[in-house]
């Protein structure tokens, strides 16, 4: 069991350096900084080129997968009432 949750791990890890290096988002190590746009990018390769492709089930048998670009900031914005 824990071999196999090791496998998919690297499958997801493996999948966001392809879709880093096919969107040239490289110079990102995490979302802090990266615009809603690139975000999207990422989004968009992943779904298309492994989800969609291989089944929903690819990352793993999961309740939900829940592929969410939103960075932090965005994440905090929504519990904080605009003035």
């Amino acid at each position: 069991m824990l071999l196999q949750e090791r496998r998919l791990i690297n499958r997801l890890r493996d999948a966001v350096q392809t879709c880093k290096t096919e969107t040239n988002l490289e110079h990102f190590y995490n979302d802090q900084r990266m615009p809603a746009e690139d975000r999207s990018k990422m989004e968009r390769c992943l779904t298309q080129n492994y989800l969609l492709k291989f089944g929903m089930d690819y990352f793993g048998k999961r309740d939900l997968i829940y592929i969410d670009m939103k960075g932090d900031r965005d994440v905090a914005r929504l519990d904080t009432p605009e003035p």
